[in-house]
């Protein structure tokens, strides 16, 4: 009995890794630009339908191909990837998700709570 159950752990353990799940539907970012504003830099990213559904599942791949795609000297600033993660999950409808470098790093319950733009 106990060798059974060893071996169905250890078949659970084969079937569930899923290394590159953020990629089965192809790009998550469509465009990523730099604009300057008084306040500072903001990156404008276009989610692609694909980048839509997987950024919460796999947030880390689709900030990395945000920031990629935002060219030269694109910052990765903690509080760009908690308004990130924000807007996937709270803002996913609209055309582009706005990542403001500026921004204090409040982590993401702060992020969240300040509509994805905290102070």
């Amino acid at each position: 009995m106990r060798g059974a159950a060893l071996a169905i752990v250890a078949a659970a353990v084969v079937v569930v890794p899923v290394a590159h799940a953020h990629t089965w539907c192809g790009a998550q970012i469509s465009s990523a630009r730099w604009i300057s504003l008084p306040e500072g830099k903001r990156l404008i990213v276009r989610p692609t339908g694909c980048g839509r559904r997987t950024a919460l599942r796999s947030p880390k791949p689709a900030f990395a191909e945000a920031i990629r795609r935002g060219g030269r000297g694109a910052p990765d600033y903690w509080s760009m990837y908690w308004q990130f993660l924000c807007h996937a999950q709270y803002a996913n409808s609209k055309p582009t998700w706005d990542l403001e470098a500026w921004r204090p790093d409040v982590g993401l319950a702060g992020t969240i709570a300040a509509g994805c733009n905290p102070e």
